[in-house]
């Protein structure tokens, strides 16, 4: 779709590692570029979602700075913005939401938050107030989820809030390679019971190591592979070296080869305390692979009733029984997966940068259909 006049826009994220919202920029960003929008990358630092940056027409620019509370982030951030003369700022992560915030007001650039989350994320510190006070003079977050929107539209109740689902990169996913995937040796081949996620008390981990005693007990063939990085690593590796079953646990890093993995896996476990819109259970439910989930309202936003099975996160015999009832049953099992899928099939990577277009177009006058109530609550993921 050719845009009326050039939109340049900035997008302003600490890093470029391996969560949700660094993977979602790294499919976005491009899909943008294509669509003629000049998309430039703001960064302090790298990581594996990196290259699919610079692969793509996509302008990176690194931010040098000593650490996150680094005053010159700021300072850096505006010179930057300043010489680029973006239409819009768009920042990702409560740091940038924070700093680009702040950039963009003393610019007088039009701010875009993107909230990843929902209000369960989110306490009293000063890092979360003061994010709350840029957020609240942004033109437009868009969040991910209904939850996520609900959060912003009680803080800030007559500023424009929208919805855009993340977009999932479903051909690419299905045409992954399963065969490069680490698993625990066993002498038969085992049924792998997958977990990913970055590794917090959110996500839940510890409770699903838990889970795995009578799992294992109930299904002898069964493995447990838990992918991710974060500050619980050494806390999740010595409850699983101290497990009974330790030696048919692997605690795994980054997973570069995510997709393969969930084409090989027989079930995914998403126990989260709270979530947005998590890129693992979507991406789980484009490679077919069943689906175990904590029973929150963003992962029914997601799923809806019959793409999954649903269990008490808090308990982890709850969730025994629903990963041994799915790798017992395959039947039901592959009819939810048909369910999950017909679903996931509308939130493609295209859809989503299209959607972005719309918003962007509205916020900068250059063609797209115009906002005149600021106060009304947008659904840009209806937009195509």
């Amino acid at each position: 779709m050719p845009l009326s006049r050039h939109v340049k826009v900035l997008h302003c994220i600490p890093t470029l590692g391996g969560g949700g919202a660094e993977r979602q920029l790294s499919y976005l960003a491009p899909a943008l570029c294509t669509r003629g929008v000049e998309v430039h990358v703001a960064a302090l630092r790298g990581g594996v979602n990196e290259s699919a940056i610079k692969q793509s027409d996509v302008m990176l620019h690194w931010i040098p700075s000593s650490g996150n509370h680094d005053p010159r982030i700021v300072l850096q951030l505006f010179l930057l913005a300043k010489r680029i003369k973006p239409d819009i700022i768009q920042t990702w992560i409560p740091q940038m939401d924070i700093v680009g915030g702040v950039v963009s007001c003393l610019l007088g650039i039009p701010h875009v938050l993107t909230e990843r989350c929902s209000e369960e994320a989110y306490g009293s510190s000063w890092k979360d107030g003061l994010r709350r006070f840029w957020g609240r003079w942004a033109v437009a977050v868009v969040a991910n989820s209904e939850w996520g929107r609900a959060y912003w539209s009680t803080l800030r109740p007559k500023r424009l809030t929208v919805v855009i689902r993340n977009g999932v990169p479903v051909k690419e996913i299905l045409a992954a390679d399963s065969h490069r995937v680490m698993i625990p040796k066993m002498e038969s081949s085992p049924r792998i019971v997958l977990a990913a996620g970055r590794f917090t008390e959110q996500k839940n981990f510890s409770a699903l190591l838990s889970a795995f005693e009578e799992v294992f007990t109930r299904v002898p063939d069964s493995v447990a592979v838990i992918c991710g990085e974060g500050p619980m690593c050494d806390v999740l590796v010595r409850q699983a070296q101290a497990h009974t079953f330790a030696d048919r646990i692997r605690i795994h890093g980054f997973a570069e080869n995510l997709w393969g993995l969930l084409k090989k896996a027989s079930v995914f476990v998403s126990p989260s305390l709270f979530e947005g819109s998590p890129n693992t259970v979507l991406e789980s439910m484009a490679a077919n692979c069943p689906l175990v989930v904590s029973e929150i309202p963003p992962h029914k936003e997601i799923l809806g009733d019959e793409s999954a099975l649903f269990v008490d996160p808090r308990d982890p015999r709850s969730l025994a029984n629903a990963i041994c009832t799915v790798l017992e049953d395959g039947r039901a099992a592959r009819r939810r997966v048909v369910c999950a899928a017909s679903r996931v099939a509308q939130l493609s990577v295209e859809n989503s940068a299209g959607q972005y277009l719309a918003l962007y177009q509205s916020l900068v006058g250059c063609g797209g259909s115009p906002i005149e109530d600021p106060s009304h609550e947008v659904r840009y993921d209806r937009v195509v």
